[in-house]
């Protein structure tokens, strides 16, 4: 998958994508962009960015999101959700 998306970054694509690294229990979004040398050649730019902790607080909000949800298609009972702050 890599080598035939680096195929395409040659091809003058930008790619962009979530990686995840098991050694290292991370995951990077990667940007690879093409750019020409002065020589006329073509390299490709690979960015790294570390989104570790958001995707662990996707993953907390998404779980949390499910459990409400079950609770509310299983409740047997009437629920009335109200706060403080007084709408104007």
């Amino acid at each position: 998958m890599s080598l035939i998306q680096s195929d395409e970054v040659f091809k003058g694509k930008t790619i962009r994508r979530e990686i995840y690294v098991p050694l290292v229990d991370k995951t990077y979004y990667l940007i690879e962009i093409p750019f020409e040398n002065v020589d006329k050649t073509l390299s490709k730019l690979s960015i790294y960015r570390d989104i570790t902790r958001r995707k662990k607080q996707e993953e907390i909000l998404w779980a949390s999101e499910a459990e409400f949800k079950t609770l509310f298609e299983h409740i047997t009972t009437g629920v009335f959700i109200s706060s403080k702050e007084v709408e104007k």
